[in-house]
Parts: structure tokens; C-alpha cells; sequence
């Protein structure tokens, strides 16, 4: 059975975690990047299961646990401010529950990610976070850099597939095996729905659950 992925991005829509400078927002780059790093990950062996984003946290990581998925991936930006004047703070961090085998896949990803934006910020304590403390099995919670900062914003938004590939590098390095580059990428380099997602992956023989 293929290592199942369960990709729980950003649920808040707009106006929350608007991007400094941008017309975007946290929940749709966060949803876009998860759909991406869900081709990768189906193309490299594994089966990622997309969140419904009417579902709570906490309804997603019941249904992780019932569902006994093996690893829970919350996917977020990061803010220093109200979104009122632009942040200072900037880079990746990782929110781990601190479990070794925990740290040990938030350390894989964070390495992937710093590779393309350096960042000096680490893991932190996540043990306080309910997608780390209810889920009963490996989490890594990743705050890919700082939506309300200039620079953070604009690499973030230029670089979605590069982060897809560096998170599911990540798992595939916490997994042990080698990373595989699709020859096609499905998404062609755009934002699209989840359904849709789905449904092209199934058009190329790889099975992807939506959570609904």
C-alpha cells in the first residue's frame, strides 16, 4: 500500500493572510501549492488526499486518525503583523510536534526549502497546535515564509512549483527514497481547482482522494 498523504492547507479564505503588495491571499496560495505537491507526490509513489476545505482542523485531523493516514502535512504562510504595514520577519519555519520521528519530517522539508530560500528561523515548539497535538501520526507543519513581507510575498508567489517539488522532495527524503521528477507536470504551471486536480491525475492512472 502506498504511504498515504494527507495535505491540509490553509481553510481561512479572504480577506484573511492577504499578500503585501498582491491582490492574493493565504488560503488560495496555500491551496494551489498543495495541489502541486499532491501531483508530485501521486507521481512519486504516494497517495495524497486532499483536505475539503469546509472541514475545521480539528475535523481534519479526526478524519486523518480514523482514516489512518501516515503523514499529516498543514501547509500555511506565516505573519509578523496585522496585515496594516509590512513585516520585518521573513523565511521558513517549521511548527513541530516534538516527537523524533516528528522532527525528523519537519527537519527533511525545512531542508528542501531552505535550498531555494534561505532561512535562519528552524523548528519551533508546535506541540500546541491542534493539527500536531490530535493527529496520531508523523505531522509536519510548514510555514513557508511571510505573506505580509515584500520579498517573502513575491518569491512565494513566483515559486509555487518549486516549493511543491522541495516539500515532496522533503517526504521523499523522510521516506527514504529517491525523488522522481514527472516528465509532465499536470498543472502546466497555473492555479487550479481541487476537483480538477483530481481529475487530471485520474486521467493518468494515479488515484488521489478529495476528503469530502
Amino acid at each position: 500500500m502506498p504511504k498515504a498523504i494527507y495535505l491540509s492547507p490553509e481553510r481561512r479564505p479572504a480577506p484573511h493572510g492577504k499578500y503585501w503588495g498582491y491582490d492574493t491571499y493565504e488560503q488560495e496560495v496555500c491551496t494551489d501549492i498543495a495541489g502541486r505537491a499532491a501531483a508530485l507526490l501521486a507521481a512519486n509513489g504516494f497517495l495524497p488526499i486532499l483536505a475539503d476545505p469546509a472541514m475545521t482542523i480539528r475535523q481534519r485531523a479526526q478524519w486523518a486518525n480514523k482514516n489512518k493516514v501516515d503523514f499529516y502535512l498543514p501547509i500555511h504562510t506565516n505573519a509578523s503583523t496585522d496585515g496594516s504595514k509590512e513585516g520585518i520577519a521573513t523565511g521558513c519555519e517549521m511548527i513541530a510536534y516534538q516527537h523524533p520521528a516528528s522532527i525528523r519530517a519537519n527537519r527533511c522539508i525545512y531542508d528542501e526549502i531552505t535550498k531555494l530560500y534561505p532561512s535562519k528561523r528552524g523548528l519551533k515548539n508546535g506541540n500546541a497546535y491542534t493539527e500536531n497535538n490530535l493527529t496520531e501520526m508523523v505531522s509536519a507543519y510548514i510555514e513557508i515564509g511571510f505573506h505580509d513581507n515584500r520579498s517573502d510575498a513575491a518569491w512565494i508567489l513566483s515559486s509555487r512549483q518549486q516549493i511543491a517539488e522541495a516539500i515532496t522532495k522533503g517526504i521523499c527524503a523522510y521516506y527514504g527514497q529517491e525523488y522522481i521528477q514527472p516528465e509532465d507536470k499536470p498543472l502546466g504551471g497555473r492555479s487550479i481547482g481541487l476537483g480538477e486536480l483530481v481529475g487530471l491525475l485520474r486521467q493518468q492512472g494515479i488515484e488521489a482522494i478529495r476528503v469530502n
